[in-house]
């Protein structure tokens, strides 16, 4: 396992290929002018090490290889033998320069083998200190590297629940008593500003500004947790129907869940897209508890197999198609201008003015019925 400093920036990379059976976990640390290579090997005794790409790794890019080798040479251990791993890793050392073990020769095993190896580029200065016991002693290398930067503060944003409203109108008054306005426009503007500042700083404290957001921060554990409940409720409503008493079955089932559990997500996806992955993870648990209830699934049956049975998707797939259609009638909406020009009735219709009667038509007389003709085009019909 490798642990970074949270404050680090860091990402998870896929390592070289270091032999059939050997695990290698690998991390790119990004420090101010460079970045560094950290791997994690174990390679279990009967498998074979094939450490060629992985050492010269180093004549590209800065790297710390640290890890059980289960390796055995006269260089790495004076008191040990050699085995097949050992000669291959000594040989490597020879060969690439640019790497070096730091291994003192001092056992890393409690039986007094050297297991637990350090390579490092060689452009770097580490200390090594062993500390603590177990069947491995644990290892601590530290590297002399200047790291990125912090990053800026966020400056200081007004806290207009506390602001004192009275002060800061007084602040104003007083700034505009005694003010000559200016002629020129720009720096009439420049002493509006200074004042309005002056005025705030007087009558409304500020907050302390920091970088830590929480991992929601576009969204609240409240509104999911709704979504829960709600959701909840409705399934065990499910479960009730499915009883002895009212026995309805898949059809009914799937119809209620369509109607009156999903539409809560699909009345919510604009909102939902902001969701982090383990927030999602709460909706779905809600969401196969439901797709169960309807064909009535063990909690062993898989997820996929429950999606084939049923014909429903997963909320994330639902939310992708319902967020790709929204955005699609949003781009290609019809506007009522863009209607007018097609049917080319713009001018017409701008240019008729209100409907007249005929010159030719005259009221009938109430015991008259009255003539049933229609005027179109000018012509009788």
């Amino acid at each position: 396992m490798i642990l970074v400093r949270a404050t680090i920036p860091s990402l998870e990379v896929e390592p070289v290929h270091c032999g059939d059976g050997v695990e290698a976990q690998t991390v790119r640390i990004y420090l101010a002018n460079d970045s560094l290579v950290v791997y994690n090997i174990y390679k279990p005794p009967p498998k074979r090490l094939e450490a060629g790409e992985l050492l010269t790794q180093a004549t590209q890019e800065l790297v710390l290889i640290a890890g059980d080798f289960n390796a055995h040479h006269p260089t790495i251990n004076p008191t040990t033998s050699m085995n097949q791993d050992g000669h291959h890793l000594v040989e490597l050392l020879t060969d690439v320069p640019e790497i070096t073990l730091i291994n003192t020769g001092e056992p890393t095993h409690i039986l007094g083998g050297t297991l637990d190896l350090t390579f490092i580029s060689t452009e770097l200065v580490p200390e090594v200190d062993d500390e603590l016991t177990s069947d491995h002693f644990a290892k601590t290398t530290t590297l002399r590297m200047e790291l990125l930067p912090p990053p800026p503060r966020p400056p200081p944003r007004w806290n207009s629940k506390k602001a004192n409203w009275k002060l800061y109108q007084d602040e104003f008054q007083k700034w505009y008593s005694n003010y000559e306005p200016a002629e020129d426009i720009d720096q009439l503007n420049q002493d509006l500003t200074d004042a309005i500042q002056h005025a705030a700083e007087e009558a409304i404290p500020k907050t302390n500004p920091t970088n830590r957001h929480h991992k929601d921060f576009w969204f609240y554990n409240d509104e999911i947790n709704y979504l829960r409940d709600r959701m909840g409720k409705r399934v065990n409503m499910m479960r009730t129907m499915t009883g002895p008493k009212v026995g309805v079955g898949h059809v009914v089932l799937r119809t209620l869940y369509i109607h009156a559990i999903r539409s809560l997500t699909d009345y919510a996806k604009p909102a939902l897209n902001t969701l982090s992955e383990w927030q999602w993870e709460k909706l779905e648990v809600a969401h196969n508890n439901a797709i169960r209830v309807i064909i009535k699934a063990p909690m062993w049956k898989k997820i996929e197999n429950l999606h084939m049975e049923t014909g429903l998707t997963s909320l994330q797939t639902r939310r992708e198609r319902l967020t790709a259609c929204f955005a699609t009638k949003l781009i290609t909406r019809a506007r009522e201008t863009d209607a007018v020009n097609r049917l080319e009735l713009k001018d017409t219709t701008l240019s008729k003015g209100p409907d007249t009667m005929s010159p030719d038509y005259s009221t009938p007389a109430p015991w008259e019925s009255p003539p049933a003709v229609f005027n179109i085009g000018q012509e009788w019909l």
